[in-house]
């Protein structure tokens, strides 16, 4: 599997994971009719660090989905920030580090970017960027 699928799988793995709330997640690459609420993790740019070098500088975006016309915008904020809390904070990027160790993956620095807030096809869409160096490791 390449560095990119597997970050997007172990990014969706990582906020599913103990996830109490309502949002199905997702990644890309499925092809799965979604209804909302739900997310999706993908990758938005990827570029080695230096020609021919196996670490690279990626962003990710996690994109959560509510239909503006069954959900108030106050509780799809509050959702959408329960799971971006997943990939914020000291604690949990510690601990999702440690989790993408498991999976393959050696990412030596990440940090969340701004989130926005959307609306698209009467949706509400909140998005959240992750910057991040990883390599595929051996597992």
């Amino acid at each position: 599997m390449t560095l990119r699928a597997s970050l997007v799988e172990a990014i969706a793995a990582w906020l599913e994971q103990g996830y109490p709330g309502p949002v199905t997640v997702s990644h890309e690459t499925d092809t799965t009719e979604l209804l909302p609420p739900y997310a999706v993790v993908r990758i938005s740019s990827a570029e080695p660090l230096a020609p021919m070098e196996l670490i690279w500088d990626l962003t990710a975006l996690i994109a959560v989905s509510h239909d503006a016309d069954a959900t108030p915008a106050t509780t799809a904020e509050e959702r959408a920030n329960e799971l971006f809390a997943k990939m914020e904070g000291e604690d949990n990027l510690a601990d999702f580090i440690a989790f993408c160790e498991e999976k393959g993956l050696a990412i030596s620095t990440m940090f969340p970017l701004e989130s926005n807030l959307t609306v698209a096809d009467g949706h509400w869409v909140h998005i959240l960027g992750v910057r991040l160096i990883a390599a595929l490791s051996e597992v």
